[in-house]
């Protein structure tokens, strides 16, 4: 099964520019994708088995700022944004 998912996954993001000879650009993405995904017989993830919860993955979904009322706020949030 694991074979499977790895060669579905090289079809599934190699390109032109990234072939055989490439792949170590592709396998981290591969990697990562395989261990967050649940199986099927077991129902949770090789992550979510070796630490106990789900893998946080980045979002798609671009944030919008949030809106801050008075500039005390919007100078601790970036001086917050800047020290993590």
């Amino acid at each position: 099964m694991a074979v499977k998912r790895l060669s579905e996954g090289i079809r599934r993001y190699a390109s032109d520019t990234i072939d055989e000879r490439q792949i170590e650009l592709i396998l981290p993405i591969i990697e990562m994708s395989m261990r967050a995904t649940s199986s099927a017989a077991m129902g949770i993830s090789p992550f979510e088995v070796v630490h106990g919860y789900r893998m946080p993955l980045p979002s798609p979904v671009a944030q919008e700022q949030p809106i801050f009322l008075n500039k005390d706020a919007q100078t601790y949030a970036a001086w917050l944004k800047k020290c993590s």
